[in-house]
């Protein structure tokens, strides 16, 4: 009697490597959709541009190719989140009315990192169910 073995192992890591793409994917969409919901509304042009984007094969991260998102996201001035904006305010001209405008900032609005944080425990355990080890 002879055994013949053959080796899967190729089709199984592929097969393993499909599914973790995929669940990054819907992970990442996840946190777009919910970091959207979250962005407040003036033209609606950042609330649109949410977006996944692919780095590598296993690497993807959600965000906005608009400059002004990160100035809601961590805040300007006086209330920037990690105390590291410009102090004790300015003026600007107000692109709306013309009018001068003394500002000391815009506070944090946390768009993405709420939207994260809300969709973390459950993206873990999916994650874990599906076999990842998160650390």
């Amino acid at each position: 009697m002879s055994v013949e073995f053959k080796d899967n192992s190729a089709m199984v890591i592929s097969q393993l490597e499909h599914a973790l793409e995929n669940f990054l994917i819907e992970a990442c969409s996840e946190v777009e959709d919910a970091t959207a919901k979250r962005t407040p509304v003036d033209t609606g042009q950042l609330k649109g541009s949410w977006a996944v984007q692919r780095v590598n094969k296993f690497e993807y991260y959600v965000g906005s190719p608009l400059e002004y998102a990160i100035w809601l996201e961590m805040g300007t001035g006086d209330y920037a989140l990690n105390h590291d904006g410009r102090q004790g305010g300015w003026v600007y001209i107000d692109p709306k009315t013309g009018k001068r405008v003394f500002t000391k900032g815009t506070k944090p609005k946390r768009m993405l990192y709420s939207a994260y944080m809300e969709k973390k425990g459950a993206i873990i355990k999916r994650g874990q169910s599906l076999g990842a080890d998160f650390k």
